[in-house]
This record gives structure tokens, C-alpha cells and sequence, in this order.
């Protein structure tokens, strides 16, 4: 049986431990796999699962989500960036690091806090234009720089994808 997610969080807010493993049975797969996609490591990815379902029975009481995979892979992802750029700071790595690498001339840079307000606009932006493309196209942006895919075959599409992303937020006035 397939648990639905208004009945998993309600188990989280309940303080009952069937929660995590709830969340594991339908949510594990993917949140490794995403892990995996960063860390390019079976143990570190792991290391960043098990660690999303205590920072989730940790941040459920305050959070309801309504969309508890969307919920949980952010927190995966931000863990394993986190972790990915701890390995970063001792050697450089090729991988995450040539992905990231491909945006920075279309997205710039948000690092200040006085800088936030621009990030949440942008963030809008990004959404917009995503929203503006075909599903096909959207699905490939997302699986590439959201879920850190490989660009494989779709990697001159991805470039094409780029130019436009940067086109478009040059056109609403943010400078790159």
C-alpha cells in the first residue's frame, strides 16, 4: 500500500516514528538517487538520506508540506550540495562542479544577504520561463539542474536551453 502525503505528515506531526518509514518506502528511492546524482557515492548519498529523514522528523512540526517529495528532495539536495562542497573545499571535483558551472554565465551569482530580495525575484523569473517552455524541454532543464543528470546526448539541447534562460533574464532586467 502506496501512503498518500497528507497522511505521512500527519504521522510526522504526531511524533509517530511509522513516519520515516513511511516517508522511506515512498520517497527513498528518489531521494538517493537525486543524493547520488550529486555525490557520484553510494555511502555519501546514503550518509545525506538518512540524515533528510531526521532533518524531516526535525522541521515537520513547524512545516506542513503539502508536497512531501518536493519537501524532502530539497532537503536531500541541500544536503548533499553541503556535503558535496565540504569535499570540495579539501579537492576539487569535476562532476558537480562543471553542471554548476554551465549556469553561471546564464544565472548569476547570489552569495550577500542584501541580495535575497534579487534571488527570490530571480527565482520567479526562473519559474516563469520554465513554465513558458515545452514540457519536454522543461523536464530535461529540471532533470539536469535540479536532479544533477548527466547532460549525456541532450547536452547541445541544454546549451540551446541556456541561451535562451539567458535572452529571457536579460530582457526582464537582471544584469549577468
Amino acid at each position: 500500500m502506496m501512503w498518500e502525503d497528507a497522511a505521512i505528515v500527519e504521522l510526522f506531526w504526531q511524533r509517530d516514528q511509522q513516519a520515516i518509514l513511511r516517508a522511506q518506502e515512498k520517497y527513498g528511492a528518489q531521494c538517493h538517487s537525486l543524493a547520488c546524482n550529486i555525490l557520484h557515492s553510494h555511502e555519501d548519498a546514503e550518509e545525506c538520506v538518512n540524515d533528510t529523514w531526521m532533518r524531516a522528523w526535525n522541521t515537520m512540526p513547524q512545516n506542513r508540506p503539502s508536497h512531501l517529495g518536493a519537501y524532502l528532495g530539497r532537503i536531500v539536495r541541500n544536503l548533499a550540495l553541503d556535503l558535496w562542497r565540504r569535499g570540495r573545499a579539501q579537492k576539487r571535483g569535476a562532476g558537480l562542479e562543471s553542471m554548476l558551472a554551465e549556469l553561471d554565465e546564464c544565472v548569476p551569482a547570489r552569495e550577500t544577504t542584501e541580495q535575497r530580495a534579487e534571488a527570490r525575484e530571480l527565482a520567479r523569473l526562473l519559474e516563469r520561463w520554465l513554465d513558458g517552455l515545452p514540457r519536454e524541454d522543461r523536464i530535461l532543464f529540471v532533470r539536469r539542474y535540479w536532479y544533477g543528470e548527466p547532460a549525456g546526448k541532450q547536452a547541445k539541447r541544454l546549451w540551446t536551453l541556456r541561451q535562451r534562460l539567458k535572452v529571457y533574464l536579460e530582457q526582464e532586467g537582471v544584469t549577468l
